[in-house]
């Protein structure tokens, strides 16, 4: 049985990456940096090394949301890969994108 993805854990991730944004992590994190994570499945542990001053990831590293998690921003991907500014006004900063991500897989999901 698979595990569905709770909107708290889009929430969450969310969150952590408004904390990082607010404390000057703008371009840490490149768009290819998150379209690679995604391909191979890190890209959740490779955000705890490199803004571990600014986030905590604990609660999805390893934990029954990851997979799901992934998963679903892998299918949102699909959709903004190379369109990502025209469709959601960002292009530079892997964690905007990330954020764009997010709210489209809540939009699928939740919005019905």
């Amino acid at each position: 049985m698979s595990t569905r993805l709770r909107l708290s854990t889009l929430t969450y991730l969310g969150f952590e990456l408004n904390a990082a944004l607010e404390q000057g992590h703008l371009h840490s994190i490149s768009v290819e940096d998150v379209q690679l994570g995604l391909q191979e499945g890190t890209l959740i542990s490779n955000l705890q090394a490199r803004l571990e001053d600014a986030v905590d990831l604990s609660l999805l590293l390893g934990k029954d949301q990851e997979r799901p998690l992934l998963e679903a921003l892998c299918e949102a991907n699909e959709a903004f890969v190379g369109r990502a500014e025209r469709k959601a006004g960002v292009r530079f900063s892997g964690l905007c994108v990330l954020n764009t991500l997010i709210l489209e897989v809540i939009q699928r999901s939740f919005g019905k």
